[in-house]
């Protein structure tokens, strides 16, 4: 029998095809075509995630699978939700390669045997990578924002601005949801850092071990401090926000990793 996963993960790379179809041919019904399949794709993959947790064993745990699962779907329900209300349904070529790479990490990556005992052992632990997950699949959308603002931006300075207008929303309005989006994912990754400090504070007896990983997780938070600081207070919008946004997002990139190794 099939993994169901895999079978999810079939479907995205079904409607990122139509995507594709969408963008070479110019054909509108592959558009449609494409986002009823995303949406098909995520209420199984709801419903699989449901079904997954409720028969799994007795105890806090938490493993890759259904973590990176879990943020698939989230990435796939903002999406959803961008296409029906800030006009985001050509954009799905950039947002379901975002999907099918997590799907596909769920799949390939196996979750440590000591995380899955720490995690059984410690609520803080457990409660913290929640959080790791959903703050990455923010700053993830928060990363195609910017890309879909540096192509909307180099494509208005080419004066293609007629082909522009049906491709993706106004620079403000993608300004505006990166903005938003980073601001989410902000207050999550203070969360991390919050609940990490938690756990090692129980751990080891102190709030900051200083290991490689809070050390990175610092210099995260600060940069994207930083950039939302200079946006209130210096009016950083547009190019230089996201330009500095990306440095972010490589910093947490980085972070993962490292996270996971």
């Amino acid at each position: 029998m099939l993994n169901p996963f895999f079978i999810i993960l079939i479907i995205y790379c079904v409607a990122t095809l139509f995507y594709i179809l969408r963008s070479t041919t110019g054909t509108h019904r592959f558009s449609a075509l494409g986002l009823r399949t995303t949406i098909i794709a995520a209420l199984i993959q709801l419903s699989v995630l449901i079904s997954h947790i409720i028969l799994k064993p007795k105890g806090l745990s938490i493993e890759y699978l259904e973590s990176f699962q879990f943020s698939a779907l989230i990435i796939a329900c903002i999406f959803i939700f961008l296409c029906f209300q800030k006009r985001f349904f050509r954009s799905g070529l950039y947002f379901l390669p975002l999907i099918v790479l997590f799907c596909g990490l769920s799949l390939w990556l196996k979750t440590p045997e000591n995380l899955l005992s720490k995690t059984q052992l410690s609520s803080y632990l457990f409660v913290h990578l929640i959080f790791i997950f959903m703050s990455l699949s923010i700053f993830s959308l928060a990363f195609v924002l910017a890309i879909l603002f540096l192509i909307s931006e180099r494509r208005i300075k080419n004066k293609q601005v007629v082909e522009l207008g049906s491709l993706f929303p106004s620079l403000q309005t993608l300004d505006k949801l990166h903005y938003q989006t980073l601001y989410v994912g902000f207050i999550l990754f203070t969360l991390v850092i919050m609940t990490g400090a938690g756990y090692s504070k129980v751990t080891t007896g102190n709030y900051l071990s200083g290991d490689s990983k809070q050390i990175l997780s610092m210099i995260s938070w600060f940069i994207f401090a930083a950039l939302l600081n200079l946006r209130v207070q210096k009016g950083w919008q547009g190019h230089r926000g996201i330009i500095l946004s990306l440095a972010g997002f490589v910093s947490m990139i980085v972070l993962f990793v490292v996270g996971l190794t």
